[in-house]
């Protein structure tokens, strides 16, 4: 949604436009895994806003949790980052091979269930371009995606060193996957 709201701007040029969705969906990526588990598990009881009934706002977050790290911190809110961060890089993997299966899948049936690589269905020449030479490359969605690998491991991996080979395996993972795909499936 941040993406086409923001390719409906009209930038000056598409560069400008990369880089403010780069920069709005890093940010949202990052508070959505980063900020917002802290914050659902932080307790806000020594503030005076909370107990004031008129700051409904703050008393959605008064709860008995968290003021410091504690093992208890580590064993709940702790585990949440890392597993969030540990998901996104399965995620990524996992996308792009169903993207590049669908892909595969259509270019089969394009053939007739065949493995004549030189029968189609397609009726003209832009349409079998279209199917066989697959997808542009965006790179603002990952370039987002190592922002965000490298801001939670600097941020969190103080605290908790396990960040920080989770960290590489992500890096590890993108780069071996963005590699695969530029070299077979993207123009």
């Amino acid at each position: 949604m941040i993406t086409y709201l923001l390719a409906k701007l009209h930038m000056e040029s598409k560069s400008k436009e990369m880089m403010a969705i780069m920069v709005c969906v890093y940010m949202t990526t990052f508070i959505n895994m980063g900020f917002i588990v802290m914050l659902s598990m932080a307790s806000l009881a020594d503030f005076e806003v909370v107990n004031d009934p008129n700051q409904w706002f703050f008393n959605l977050f008064h709860r008995d949790g968290f003021t410091d790290f504690s093992s208890k911190w580590y064993a709940s809110v702790g585990f949440l980052l890392m597993n969030s961060m540990f998901f996104d890089v399965i995620k990524t993997v996992c996308v792009s091979v169903v993207t590049i299966c669908i892909t595969w899948l259509k270019r089969f049936l394009d053939r007739g269930c065949s493995s004549d690589r030189y029968k189609t269905k397609k009726t003209s020449i832009q349409a079998y371009v279209n199917l066989y030479s697959g997808p542009a490359y965006k790179i603002d969605g990952r370039f987002s995606l190592v922002l965000m690998f490298l801001s939670m491991a600097f941020v969190y991996g103080t605290s908790m060193p396990l960040f920080f080979p989770i960290g590489v395996f992500g890096y590890f993972a993108l780069w071996v996957n963005e590699r695969l795909q530029l070299c077979y499936f993207y123009r």
